[in-house]
């Protein structure tokens, strides 16, 4: 059957583990994460040669995980003058006839190194549960400088992914483009803090020299620095002449109209707002 509805009375026994880890997956991810709960497998030295993992929960590969209860891990003796670094980790394996999980816990052991930079971690395959029938989930990195043990656990919590999620929701809003003038002559940009002008022929009956005044922006549209930009300008005689505009600091917008009588400007410009 291909599709089938899991969430249902059927009459039988019918949801299997894969089925419950598909949708934990695709609520929470396909990766292998700490949740926010219990003491969150805080990682601490007990002393020179255990690990402490605390209590918490994490998914692997869509499957809930539990420790219920402080785990040690057993470390072994660094050696002076070198750095080793070792991993803490669980191995899920699925048995292949029977379809039963177990896990196992394990301290896979690095090679020693006379810096710490060169001191790697131990390899291992991660392995797939949503494939295969085995999966490797490093939860803790022991780092032996001598026969000083420090730990740190590897886990990414939910909850810091939701941080990050509502963080980058943050700079997605800061950054989408929003228009804040629109006309047919003159439209404004808005990406962040930088305003995109655009002027399209926009009308400035000016004569003479010198800058002369052609359009005031909104205060919140002000650039933090005084802009000069070439620009393109036409006379009555639709004549066309290379010219110079600038935005002020006061966001008012000057063309030097260059002894020319000028009825319209083309230009752009791009400046942070203030």
């Amino acid at each position: 059957m291909a599709f089938d509805v899991v969430t249902a009375k059927q009459g039988k026994p019918h949801v299997t583990a894969d089925q419950q880890a598909l949708m934990q997956a695709g609520m929470l991810g396909k990766g292998r994460y700490a949740l926010d709960a219990l003491n969150n497998l805080a990682c601490t030295m007990t002393d020179s040669n255990t690990l402490t993992v605390d209590t918490g929960g994490l998914m692997v590969d869509g499957r809930w995980v539990v420790n219920e209860a402080q785990t040690s891990f057993a470390i072994a003796n660094g050696s002076q003058a070198q750095f080793r670094k070792d991993l803490a980790v669980l191995e899920i394996t699925v048995d292949p006839s029977t379809g039963v999980t177990s896990l196992e816990e394990k301290v896979l052991q690095g090679a020693t190194a006379a810096t710490e930079a060169a001191a790697a971690d131990p390899t291992y395959e991660p392995g797939d549960l949503y494939t295969g029938l085995t999966a490797v989930v490093p939860i803790a990195r022991i780092t032996l400088n001598g026969l000083t043990p420090t730990c740190k656990a590897l886990l990414p919590s939910v909850a810091d992914l939701k941080t990050i999620s509502e963080q980058t929701k943050k700079l997605g809003d800061s950054v989408s483009p929003s228009s804040f003038l629109n006309s047919e002559s003159l439209k404004i940009t808005m990406i962040g803090k930088l305003a995109i002008v655009h002027a399209n022929w926009l009308p400035c009956t000016v004569s003479g020299g010198g800058w002369k005044s052609i359009y005031t922006l909104p205060d919140k549209l002000k650039p933090e620095n005084e802009i000069y930009e070439n620009a393109l300008a036409s006379t009555s005689a639709s004549d066309f002449y290379p010219t110079i505009m600038r935005i002020g600091n006061d966001g008012v917008i000057q063309v030097n109209a260059m002894g020319k009588s000028l009825h319209n400007i083309y230009f752009s410009a791009v400046y942070v707002v203030a």
